[in-house]
């Protein structure tokens, strides 16, 4: 596996902590509801707001401004910037 150097928008994030199984290991019982509907939206209201206050905002995206098209380019590059694997090159148009 070719590690890559994980983002730099997210501070104190170890590389192991970019695997799945890492915060699966973190829970008691993975398959239970840790939040509902709106206590993610409060905890994404929040999390928003302490980011903002420390000029962090640029390191969340709010899905519903995020633009409806974007392009393979932008897309491999964001894959590439954040994930702990090399992300290949589709061979066909996507």
């Amino acid at each position: 596996m070719n590690e890559m150097q994980f983002p730099v928008c997210a501070p104190r994030v170890k590389v192991h902590m970019l695997k799945p199984e890492y915060w699966i290991e973190q829970v008691e019982d993975a398959e239970s509801l840790i939040l509902n509907k709106e206590e993610i939206n409060n905890l994404n209201e929040k999390t928003f707001r302490q980011m903002g206050s420390k000029g962090l905002e640029e390191a969340l995206y709010d899905l519903e401004k995020f633009p409806l098209i974007i392009t393979k380019e932008k897309l491999l590059n964001t894959m590439k910037a954040y994930s702990y694997r090399e992300v290949p090159l589709p061979r066909t148009p996507i």
